[in-house]
């Protein structure tokens, strides 16, 4: 994990993970969960409602 907001080293870490065959600094796991967020957040949007994680 990086340090919160230190956004360049995780993009750096990314390109590194892409270049260079490094490490993912994110797992499948984590970006899955962040995507349930997103959709979350988007249809309590769409519908104006709370959504349950």
């Amino acid at each position: 994990p990086t340090l919160p907001g230190d956004y360049p080293a995780y993009y750096a870490a990314v390109a590194r993970a892409l270049v260079d065959g490094g490490t993912n600094p994110v797992t499948a796991l984590e970006a899955a969960a962040a995507l349930d967020v997103l959709e979350a957040a988007r249809r309590s949007a769409r519908d104006n409602v709370a959504v349950q994680l």
